[in-house]
C-alpha cells in the first residue's frame, strides 16, 4: 500500500511540477484552497485574497517551502485583483511561459509552488 502512495505523488508531482513527496509534511497543513492554488495550479478569484489590498512592511514567503520571494516596499497597487510587485528577492522566483504562450506563470523556485 504504501508502495503505491509514493508512485501516486510521484506522479502528481511530474504533473503539477511541485515535489510533494519532499513537501508532504508542509502540503497536509495547506487548506483545501491553498492546495488548489498551490499544487493543482488554480487561480484565486481576484480582489478576495488577504494580500490584494494589504501594504504592510514585511515579506512575502512561499506558503509551502517559506522561501523569501518579494519585500513588501517592492508592491504596487495595479488594481488587478491580485498582488503585483516591482522586484523579486534573488532567484527564488521561476517564470514561465503559461499554456496559452501569452501570460506568465509564476513559481517559487525552490518547491515550484505555483504562485
Amino acid at each position: 500500500m504504501h508502495r503505491y502512495l509514493v508512485i501516486f505523488f510521484l506522479t502528481l508531482s511530474i504533473l503539477f511540477g511541485v515535489d510533494l513527496v519532499k513537501w508532504k509534511n508542509q502540503i497536509k497543513h495547506l487548506s483545501d484552497d491553498e492546495k488548489s492554488v498551490i499544487i493543482y495550479k488554480a487561480t484565486e478569484l481576484p480582489h478576495t485574497g488577504i494580500y490584494s489590498n494589504t501594504f504592510e512592511p514585511g515579506v512575502y514567503r512561499c506558503k509551502l517551502c517559506n522561501t523569501p520571494l518579494f519585500m513588501s516596499e517592492n508592491k504596487f497597487k495595479s488594481s488587478c485583483g491580485w498582488p503585483s510587485f516591482d522586484e523579486r528577492l534573488d532567484t527564488n522566483i521561476l517564470e514561465l511561459l503559461d499554456n496559452d504562450g501569452i501570460r506568465t506563470e509564476i513559481l517559487c523556485a525552490r518547491c515550484h509552488s505555483h504562485l
